[in-house]
């Protein structure tokens, strides 16, 4: 998404505050090759209206300099709680 391409994923982990399904990519719940295949194929017919503008912006939310405090916090707060 960072060099403003659209991303094909599983609804997995943290994939979803990411990619928003028709907008910056695409998100499949059915876990087969045949989804997958669909999924790309949609993506690249679809590859002008995703590209660019959608795709840099999410990622522009998610720099290393704007979430990297938030992922120490919550480091830090496993460590404390793992402790107690």
């Amino acid at each position: 998404m960072a060099t403003g391409m659209p991303v094909v994923s599983t609804n997995v982990g943290g994939i979803p505050l990411f990619v928003r399904n028709g907008v910056n990519g695409h998100i499949i719940s059915n876990r087969t090759p045949s989804a997958m295949t669909d999924a790309i194929g949609a993506a690249l017919q679809q590859l002008q209206p995703m590209t660019s503008e959608p795709c840099t912006v999410s990622v522009a939310e998610y720099q290393p300099e704007k979430v990297l405090h938030l992922q120490f916090d919550n480091h830090r707060r496993q460590a404390v709680d793992r402790l107690k």
